[in-house]
């Protein structure tokens, strides 16, 4: 949980399922409480590096602006997106 907090979003890399992997973001609400997860899922074959970099940040994108629509306003104490 620790690394996943640093890294800003969560990484399954067939942990539920052989053959898939997923990448997941949080929805937070006006009181910075975690409420939900975006996430996307594909064929582990299909999860390289490549993919990670274009889609981490349009993930997180998208968990900002749910987030936004529900009050959430970013702080310094909130992680940074980080590809790693």
């Amino acid at each position: 949980m620790e690394e996943t907090r640093k890294r800003g979003y969560a990484v399954d890399n067939e942990e539920h399922e052989m053959g898939i992997g997923c990448i997941a973001d949080v929805v937070r609400d006006a009181d910075n409480r975690a409420i939900a997860a975006i996430s996307i899922s594909t064929l582990t074959v299909r999860m390289d590096e490549n993919f990670l970099i274009r889609t981490i940040p349009l993930l997180h994108k998208t968990a900002q602006t749910i987030s936004a629509m529900l009050g959430y306003v970013p702080s310094e104490e909130h992680p940074q997106l980080i590809y790693q």
